[in-house]
């Protein structure tokens, strides 16, 4: 599986780095897959969308879409729910 990751924002917070609040921050990850690619990402309490599509662009978007006033990255670590 090839993991396509990419920072969304420059003042997007970072695992690695202390936060006080992370309570809306949605983490992702893309991947391919033999189905096209895959971005799943979780929120503090766990997987909070799998979407399929063929553009990693579209997705992002879509999952912006979907959690509207939350911070959103993407991770390099694996995402464990």
């Amino acid at each position: 599986m090839n993991v396509v990751i990419k920072k969304i924002t420059a003042s997007a917070p970072s695992l690695d780095s202390p936060s006080t609040d992370r309570r809306d921050e949605i983490v992702f990850s893309i991947g391919k897959s033999d189905i096209g690619r895959v971005l799943v990402a979780r929120s503090n309490i766990g997987i909070c969308a799998t979407l399929l599509g063929s553009d990693a662009g579209e997705l992002r978007r879509d999952l912006s879409s979907r959690f509207l006033g939350s911070p959103w990255y993407a991770t390099t670590r694996l995402l464990v729910a």
